[in-house]
């Protein structure tokens, strides 16, 4: 292979230790478009996620976090390298890479703070890592990408997962849904043989969503998908474009590339009413827009790329004006989905003045919002869906800031440099680079080997049948046909064209994501970072100029190798080896829960646990969960019971003490505490049994400040205060009883009758006969004895 087909931050002084050099750059380049390509490929997540009555079903296992924070790790490993490396000087002909770096100090300062003051440390400390290890990776991907065959690959990588993507949602909408029906439909009867409430509000959730037939692709939510077929929608455009200004001129090698990419994008088209994602179609218009406005006022953006950089923030600043606007005079907003995203952003809005300056962490929306939810609002949310005010609650103002600071500078970039008279230096072609399919195999083959070894497909015969066709097969061919449809019709001067396309799948972004939340899941940022590091580079004039690698190490030269194995290893120990690990101690619990442990087994397990990760709770919750529910099999004597009890209040204080504002936490310290009440008695321990009722009582009040619009948990606090009232006759407790049954009919009374979250009759009438006992005994109700 020729030197000219090496990146030219390769291409130093022609001698050995170059060429060798420029091979472990190409690979890590190689490495990073294989990261970018499939992470919308999988379904990641920041916190272990599994809903309970879903065990049973072996092949629904969620998301791992260890997953996320291994490919972060991967990501730093190939980007340092390729951001510090010395062959190639820093772009520094405008200002945008300076307003960049300011908002990552900015982020970083950020993530930094808001982790020291978050409820749930390890999920703000993972998230905010990620947030800027993508980014990082980004300004590595833009730098490496000094010839257009490479921005090329960056492009088709894209546009193969999104193909990947639609296929998958078409496999989901013909026939993957009616199989997945059909077995939960003989699987809920076995829910209900085992004593499982199959009208349970999660459950009654998790089968309407499932019956609503909303494509999600390879994600978790059919948004997410939603927002990732429309950035790709974008590139596809501008692909397109070039190819037709070829095309036009009367290249008939262009008619090829022409049809290949309109064929692609009527794929993903076709799959956008799957999702069921209406934001997704405005963001499609939004994008549309963009693209014709970069397209018509070319002249502008190549003079005074500056002003057309206003006249795309000024629409967009208005629609956000005009939103909140309308919302703080009607009090919601139009449509009832719209109206569900107000409740999420007044919420936030007060949970941002409970932390003005450090914000409460990524990933802690969810606590904050439960602490602030109005009544009539049914969800729990674990993000606002909104990209500006998930910074400003999480974040702080800092994070804000410098979240804009980089938006801003990935637009100004995409808009290139100015040029007098309308003229462009022409950029390197990508034809007659013989290395096209060389670079496009192996990110191919690297991108399918990291989904083959992270998903875990390919280890049954199955399922890795149906991965070779689904995945491979959609991935491989549309990787190949749009990689040589781009080589075979690009030009020097369809730069332009190209990032204008790119741009419009950013800004699709942008838009989508004042509803959505996809950029701060890995499928979105990671696309739409790979999107503006394409288009910032398909921008350029011409590489900058290199140096010669033949010097000898310099003290620059060692510090930025010392960065290179210290920040990725700093990564590893602080984020990714904890999260292993706990995740690994996790199963374990949940093996030896599998087999009837002995006590001490699952006090080693919760200890190992909570020794592997300081900053994690959640493996000493599932150890006090697991020992609680071990305490109540049948035939156990009541010492052996409240042995394993006493050991779950403990593991469930320690949890606690890592992550006080966690609402179930609370939860599960409080019926622990109602477990040992009956068992202490029986063993004749009636001040430990006293001690376990107060101790329910305070944990019900706690989960009841934390989580004050839940009826069902306001129901649960009243009959620990009714009990504690039977023991001590004190009207104080007898009326925070009666108080906490009002407030759960009030709760229940301002939402909609269809609603399912709404209490059931059962529910109720627990509610009406603790009330018409409590009002009998002569408190009074300021609900009218519950009488509705």
């Amino acid at each position: 292979m020729s030197p000219r087909s090496l990146p030219p931050l390769a291409r130093g002084a022609p001698h050995a230790s170059a060429a060798a050099g420029g091979w472990s750059e190409r690979f890590c380049f190689l490495l990073l478009v294989a990261i970018f390509a499939v992470r919308p490929l999988l379904p990641e997540t920041f916190e272990r996620t599994q809903l309970s009555f879903l065990r049973g079903m072996g092949e629904l296992r969620g998301p791992s976090p260890a997953t996320t924070a291994w490919l972060d790790s991967l990501l730093l490993i190939a980007a340092l390298p390729l951001l510090l490396s010395p062959h190639e000087r820093p772009d520094r002909r405008s200002g945008w890479p300076r307003v960049f770096g300011i908002g990552m100090v900015l982020l970083a300062a950020s993530v930094a703070l808001s982790t020291l003051f978050a409820g749930n440390a390890r999920a703000a400390l993972n998230a905010g890592a990620h947030l800027l290890c993508v980014l990082i990776a980004g300004a590595a991907l833009l730098r490496a990408a000094r010839r257009r065959g490479l921005v090329n690959l960056i492009v088709a990588a894209v546009l193969a997962s999104g193909a990947a993507s639609a296929y998958k949602c078409y496999a989901q909408v013909r026939w993957e849904f009616a199989q997945t029906l059909e077995a939960w439909t003989e699987y809920k009867t076995q829910l209900t043989q085992l004593g499982h409430d199959t009208e349970a509000p999660e459950i009654e959730n998790y089968e309407r969503r499932l019956r609503s037939g909303e494509a999600f692709g390879y994600q978790t939510n059919p948004n997410i998908a939603a927002s990732c077929l429309v950035m790709c929608l974008g590139a596809a455009a501008g692909v397109l474009a070039a190819a037709i200004q070829r095309l036009v001129r009367g290249e008939r090698n262009a008619a090829a590339a022409v049809v290949i990419v309109l064929l692609l994008a009527a794929a993903m088209l076709s799959m956008l009413p799957a999702t069921g994602s209406v934001g997704a179609y405005v963001a499609a218009a939004a994008a549309l827009c963009v693209f014709i406005a970069l397209i018509s006022f070319r002249p502008i953006a190549m003079r005074r790329p500056r002003l057309m950089l206003a006249l795309l923030i000024a629409p967009y600043v208005a629609l956000v004006a005009a939103g909140i606007s309308y919302g703080m005079v009607r009090g919601t907003l139009p449509h009832a989905s719209l109206a569900f995203r107000w409740q999420y952003w007044t919420a936030g809005a007060a949970a941002a003045m409970d932390a003005p300056l450090t914000g409460v962490g990524r990933e802690n929306f969810g606590a904050a919002y439960l602490l602030h939810k109005r009544p009539e609002a049914t969800e729990e949310v674990k993000n606002a869906h909104d990209l500006w005010m998930t910074l400003l609650v999480e974040l702080g103002p800092l994070g804000l800031l410098g979240g804009c600071l980089v938006a801003l500078a990935a637009v100004r970039g995409a808009l290139g440099e100015p040029q007098p008279g309308c003229t462009r230096e022409p950029v390197h072609p990508a034809s007659g680079d013989g290395s096209w399919f060389l670079n496009g195999t192996i990110a191919a083959l690297l991108t399918l080997g990291l989904h083959a070894i992270l998903s875990g497909q390919v280890l049954d015969l199955s399922s890795a049948f149906v991965w070779t066709i689904e995945l491979a097969g959609a991935f491989g061919v549309a990787m190949y046909f749009v990689l040589n449809a781009l080589w075979s019709a690009s030009t020097a001067d369809d730069g332009p064209l190209l990032s204008a396309g790119l741009t419009a799948g950013v800004a699709a972004a942008l838009v989508h994501n004042l509803v959505c939340f996809s950029l701060f899941t890995p499928a979105g940022l990671s696309l739409c970072v790979a999107l503006s590091a394409a288009a910032i580079a398909a921008q350029r004039r011409a590489p900058d100029a290199t140096v010669s690698s033949s010097r000898a190490p310099s003290a620059g030269s060692l510090a930025r190798l010392a960065m290179c194995v210290l920040l990725p290893a700093a990564h590893v120990v602080c984020v990714t080896a904890p999260t292993a690990l706990s995740e690994t101690m996790e199963q374990r619990v949940a093996l030896l829960a599998g087999r009837a442990p002995e006590l001490r087994e699952l006090l080693a397990a919760a200890d190992a646990a909570a020794a592997v990760d300081p900053l994690d709770a959640q493996g000493l919750r599932t150890a006090a969960r697991t020992m609680a529910g071990l305490s109540m099999l049948g035939g156990l004597p009541d010492d052996e019971r409240v042995k394993w009890l006493l050991a779950a209040r403990e593991t469930a204080d320690r949890a606690l003490r890592r992550e006080p504002t966690s609402h179930t936490a609370w939860v599960l310290l409080a019926q622990v505490n109602e477990r040992l009440e009956d068992p202490l008695l029986n063993l004749a321990r009636p001040g430990e049994s006293a001690e376990a009722l107060h101790g329910g009582v305070d944990a019900w009040d706690r989960a009841v400040e934390l989580y004050p619009s839940n009826p069902r948990t306001r129901i649960s606090a009243a009959e620990a205060h009714r009990r504690l009232w039977d023991e001590t006759l004190e009207t104080a407790d007898g009326q925070a009883a009666v108080a906490h049954f009002c407030a759960a009919l009030a709760i229940d009374d301002s939402r909609p009758p269809q609603e399912v979250m709404r209490l059931r009759p059962a529910e109720r009438d627990r509610i009406q006969r603790g009330l018409d006992a409590l009002c009998t005994a002569g408190l009074e109700s300021p609900c009218g004895n519950g009488r509705r």
